[in-house]
């Protein structure tokens, strides 16, 4: 993860400066899912 996310597209442990861990890929890519 890169953080350079913004706005609701970031996971809510960005947002609460959390552990970075696999949470966050699975988040973004649901994200990417999503989107299409």
């Amino acid at each position: 993860s890169n953080h350079f996310c913004f706005g609701q597209n970031r996971s809510p442990e960005e947002y609460q400066a959390g552990e970075l861990d696999e949470a966050i890929d699975v988040y973004s890519f649901g994200n990417c899912l999503y989107s299409l």
